[in-house]
């Protein structure tokens, strides 16, 4: 489980990064008068989500097979 305000300071950080941009939408009286914030991916975002999928790929090919299909008893 994330909480809320982990979320947040999650976007919140990327945003800061330049990895997403963000609006405010309109106030909501169903949300006491507080407007939501949208966020958005960038194309720097996009950019080092593609490297992080990369490099994550590369490392998981770079395991043998025969690692895998090891089985450990304790």
């Amino acid at each position: 489980k994330v909480s809320v305000g982990a979320l947040q300071s999650a976007l919140r950080r990327m945003e800061k990064k330049g990895y997403l941009d963000s609006r405010q939408g309109e106030a909501n009286q169903k949300r006491g008068g507080k407007p939501k914030r949208f966020f958005t991916i960038t194309a720097y975002g996009k950019e080092a989500l593609k490297y992080s999928q990369d490099v994550r790929i590369q490392l998981w090919n770079a395991i043998p097979e025969v690692a895998l299909d090891l089985k450990i008893s304790l």
